[in-house]
Formats: C-alpha cells, sequence, structure tokens
C-alpha cells in the first residue's frame, strides 16, 4: 500500500488530575468494540491541531483552548496504515459528552491496562506513565552522605522520575541501592540503567549509547524472572544518529542533550534550544531536555511540545568534577 494511501488522524490526550478520558468505539467502525482516545481523521488543508478542534467539537462538544502537540504513531493494520498525530489537551471548555451516542469515561492513568484500546493506541498507554520531570542521580551518588541524598529526593515533587544512573555500580550493591530507594520514596518513578539488573518496582529503562547501540539486545540484561514487557524505555540520544537507533529500538521517549553547557560534561558541544528542537520535531515520541536547564526552563520546553526537563544540577546543586564519574560504593 503506498504511503499516499496512509490515513492521517489527530488525536487528542484529554487528563484531568490522574485520569484520562476514552470514548467507546462502535463495533461497526474499523477496530471496534473498544475504547479509544478521541479524534478523528484530517481533512484536506488541515493540520493536526485544527482537525482535533473540530473533531472534539463534533464529538464531544467541547471547545479546545490549547493543545500541544506530544508525538506521533505509525501503525499498519492488514487493511489500512495510519499515521496518528497525538495531541495533549491542556485547556478546553464545555462538559464532554458522546454527542454520536458513545459513552465515554474517566480512567485512572494506571488502569488503563484494563481495558481494550485499537492496537495503534496503545503506546499512548506507556506514554502516560512518563513523568513530566526527569532527575538523574548523578556521578558522584555512592560518595554523597545518605541523609543528603534522602532529603534531595524528599524535596521532588511526587511523580517525578528518577534515573537511577548507577551503571557502573556492581550489580550486587545496585540492585541494593535501587531497591531501597523505591521501597523509601514510592511516590517517585524510579528508571534502571538498561545495562544492569532490573528491580521490581521499576517504572522504566534509560539506554545510554552504549545500550542504544546493542539494539533489542539492551533489554534483555536481567537475571531475574520480572518481565520487561510493561516497563517504560527512554533513550539519550545527542544526535540524529542516534535518533534513529532509539526509533529503530521502538522507545517510548527520549533524552536530548545537552541543551547548553553543562558541569559534569564540559566542552560538549551544545544544541542551543533550536537544536533541541529539531531532534525533538523528529522523535515521534515525548522527548525531554537536558543540559544546563533549570526548573523555568520546564514552561518553553512543555510549550514546545516536550514532555518535560531531566538532568541533575536543577535539583541536586554541587555536581562533581567528571574525574568522580566512575565513583562505585566501597
Amino acid at each position: 500500500m503506498a504511503d499516499s494511501q496512509r490515513i492521517e488522524v489527530a488525536v487528542g490526550v484529554i487528563r484531568q488530575d490522574d485520569q484520562v478520558l476514552l470514548a467507546w468505539r462502535h463495533a461497526q467502525q474499523a477496530q471496534g468494540a473498544c475504547w479509544e482516545f478521541p479524534g478523528g481523521k484530517l481533512e484536506a488543508g488541515e493540520s493536526p491541531a485544527q482537525a482535533l478542534s473540530r473533531e472534539l467539537l463534533e464529538e464531544l462538544g467541547i471547545t479546545v483552548k490549547q493543545a500541544q502537540p506530544w508525538g506521533r504513531l505509525d501503525f499498519d493494520y492488514p487493511e489500512r496504515r495510519v499515521r496518528l498525530h497525538i495531541l495533549r489537551v491542556e485547556t478546553f471548555e464545555g462538559e464532554p459528552v458522546g454527542r454520536e451516542g458513545q459513552a465515554l469515561q474517566w480512567l485512572d492513568c494506571d488502569q488503563l491496562g484494563t481495558v481494550t484500546l485499537p492496537a495503534a493506541n496503545r503506546p499512548i498507554m506507556r506514554w502516560l506513565q512518563l513523568p513530566d520531570i526527569y532527575a538523574v542521580l548523578p556521578p558522584d551518588w555512592a560518595c554523597r552522605d545518605r541523609r543528603q541524598r534522602d532529603q534531595a529526593l524528599a524535596g521532588l515533587p511526587a511523580g517525578t522520575g528518577v534515573y537511577c544512573r548507577l551503571k557502573e555500580w556492581p550489580a550486587g550493591h545496585y540492585r541494593q541501592e535501587v531497591a531501597y530507594l523505591i521501597r523509601t520514596f514510592p511516590k517517585l518513578k524510579w528508571f534502571g540503567a538498561a545495562a544492569q539488573p532490573v528491580v521490581t518496582g521499576l517504572t522504566g529503562l534509560h539506554l545510554d549509547s552504549q545500550a542504544l547501540a546493542a539494539g533489542q539486545t539492551a533489554f534483555q540484561t536481567s537475571d531475574n524472572a520480572i518481565s520487561l514487557s510493561n516497563l517504560v524505555r527512554v533513550a539519550a540520544i545527542h544526535d540524529e544518529g542516534q535518533l534513529q537507533q532509539a526509533q529503530q529500538c521502538r522507545v517510548d521517549a527520549v533524552v536530548i542533550s545537552p541543551v547548553q553547557a553543562t558541569a559534569s560534561h564540559e566542552g560538549a558541544v551544545t544544541l542551543g534550544q533550536s537544536g533541541w528542537l529539531a531532534l525533538q520535531q523528529q522523535a515521534g515520541c515525548p522527548a525531554y531536555g537536558m543540559g544546563g536547564l533549570g526548573w523555568q526552563d520546564q514552561q518553553w520546553v512543555r510549550a514546545a511540545g516536550g514532555q518535560g526537563i531531566a538532568g541533575i544540577s536543577f535539583w541536586l546543586p554541587s555536581v562533581t568534577s567528571t574525574n568522580d564519574r566512575a565513583a562505585t560504593p566501597i
């Protein structure tokens, strides 16, 4: 089937607190008799945002006031090819009702696995597990006092993601530390290093450049029986080549860096906002900005369609020099 026959669809992810709005897809529709994120096909000359605004007004009776691009998904059904343009609906007016006789429900994001969605919609379930803030443990984590570590983590907002960047640690020490963190700070979302054992309670895995180069084998590093299928996959990328590797691995999000100069990577070539935006627009999935960013940068990253900010210094000042990067527990 030629690319010209690909069906372009705008999809709206409408959230209120920790719930997301789903609409029932009638049995007579393609991929019907299931729940879906509301939206519809683009008409000639429409942008995804324009199509979504029209569809949500027609189907749900709501007026979209603000929506941001979030990513896109290509999916090939046996009978058709679709491209979903996913938009986060930030604000809207009106109360959603099924104007075409379809049932609606607000469902907790962590309950999405209990309902049936069209195959093309399912990756969005994983996107909804992504945190807006992605904190990274510093290279000198082992050298810091436990009390200092715990105080810093306790100050993070609930739902913040934390990447346990402890890839140099021996497996036993790594497992012990990550298990402690998950147990002590259950309101945070924990991401493990792909090269380390998978620990019960992780939300996802983080792939660095070495793990990306290893491809799908990077997900087969667990030395226990924990299933990897439900873990969110986040990849760190710095250029188009690594972005292509991440896309081949079908990751759920990318961390694009460095946006600005950082103390931990002195002399590294920076992307700037324009370079970050160029990679973010090619990614097709949620993207974080990392490298010299502070809490105030969350606003422009989100406004540009990004997921949020990532890094160390914005939540944990006084990053050590590069000489301490390989610090491991004694």
